[in-house]
């Protein structure tokens, strides 16, 4: 039954950031790159729990320093189990701790930057 949920999810980059120029840059890119995938835009866990709807595969995940100690704490199990990309965006990427399964994209990137991020092949 797993199994055919997963099917027939829907596939979803999520952009978790607090500066909403920076958000709508990315949205615009991977809608570019992707125009298949759902695209889901937050400020906070919250908003992104409130928009995130059942039967959706999160492949991707752009997050930056703000919000990267919250999903720590709370996404970073579901990831491990969903696959999950998550990529650190920023200015001061150094600040988390790192960690070998988040890819970092520091400001300022390109259309090619986030092009490289959404080629990787996702592990499940």
């Amino acid at each position: 039954m797993q199994d055919l949920q997963a099917e027939s999810a829907r596939r979803a980059v999520v952009i978790l950031l607090s500066q909403a120029l920076v958000a709508r840059d990315i949205e615009l890119m991977v809608g570019e790159m992707r125009p298949e995938a759902m695209v889901v835009v937050a400020r906070t866990m919250r908003e992104l729990s409130d928009a995130l709807l059942p039967h959706v595969l999160i492949d991707v995940a752009f997050v930056d320093e703000v919000s990267a100690a919250e999903v720590l704490s709370d996404t970073t199990k579901v990831a491990h189990r969903d696959g999950l990309r998550m990529v650190l965006v920023g200015h001061d990427t150094g600040a988390i701790p790192q960690r070998q399964d988040w890819v970092l994209l520091p400001h300022p990137f390109t259309n090619h930057d986030v092009a490289k991020v959404l080629s990787c092949e996702v592990i499940y």
